[in-house]
This record gives structure tokens, C-alpha cells and sequence, in this order.
């Protein structure tokens, strides 16, 4: 993928930054994964169960390196967002790290972009993730 296309692409997803911010954001991210990841284990079982049957016939996907972006993607997701994984989430970003592969920002962000413009969850379902992130880091 040429530099002008990645701009292209970089500007559907975020116009108001440029591929470095994001780069740097995702960054900053992945090494959130390595205080908070333990967010991503509430899920771990799901996504274990849901990544063979979302796309059985792709060989793609059954790529050992291919399976863990798909993860690290999801694991910095569940730091970066409030609501957490929710099945058919598989189908929105496998074919975004197919497309955009080499560029995990890229993906990510695009992902982050696509849910928020879906509305993906109730507003009573964040809500409630929300409060509950709340009170678990009063606890501790």
C-alpha cells in the first residue's frame, strides 16, 4: 500500500490526526495492555470460542501470527473502551487488520471508528459498564 493510500485511509478514520498521532496512541496503548490487560480475561473465553466459528473457511485467519493481532487488537480494545467485547465484533475488525495489514493502527483505529458510528451497544449497556469499571477501581 502506497503513501497516499494509506492517507486515504488514515483520513476515514481519523480526519482531524495523521497517521503519527495514531501511531503514537496505539503505542501508548499497547503498553496500557500490559497494566490493564487483565480486562481482556473477562473476555478471553468468548473470543476463544467465537474467532474459529466467526470466519471457519478462511485461511487467513488460521495463521498463528494472523490469530494474535486479532487478539493483541481486541486486548487493546478492551483497555481502550468502556464496553468491552461483544459477539459479531469479530466481524468488523478481521476483515479491517485483512485490508489494512502492517498498519495494526490503522486497523484499530478504524475499528474504533466503525463502532462509535454504529452505536454498536445500548447506551444502558455502557452506562452500566461505566459505573461498574467505576466502583472496581474505588476497590482497589
Amino acid at each position: 500500500m502506497n503513501t497516499r493510500e494509506i492517507d486515504k485511509h488514515r483520513t476515514w478514520v481519523a480526519k482531524e490526526q495523521n497517521s503519527a498521532i495514531l501511531y503514537r496512541d496505539y503505542q501508548y496503548l499497547k503498553m496500557l495492555v500490559h497494566v490493564k490487560g487483565g480486562i481482556y480475561t473477562n473476555y478471553k473465553r468468548q473470543i476463544e470460542l467465537d474467532l474459529p466459528r466467526s470466519f471457519p473457511h478462511s485461511k487467513w485467519l488460521k495463521n498463528p501470527a494472523t490469530l494474535k493481532l486479532i487478539k493483541r487488537q481486541l486486548k487493546i480494545w478492551c483497555v481502550y473502551s468502556p464496553i468491552g467485547y461483544y459477539q459479531g465484533m469479530l466481524f468488523l475488525l478481521v476483515p479491517l487488520c485483512y485490508r489494512y495489514q502492517g498498519l495494526d493502527h490503522i486497523s484499530f483505529f478504524a475499528f474504533v471508528a466503525l463502532v462509535k458510528r454504529l452505536h454498536f451497544v445500548n447506551k444502558d449497556v455502557v452506562n452500566y459498564n461505566v459505573a461498574r469499571k467505576e466502583k472496581e477501581e474505588v476497590l482497589h
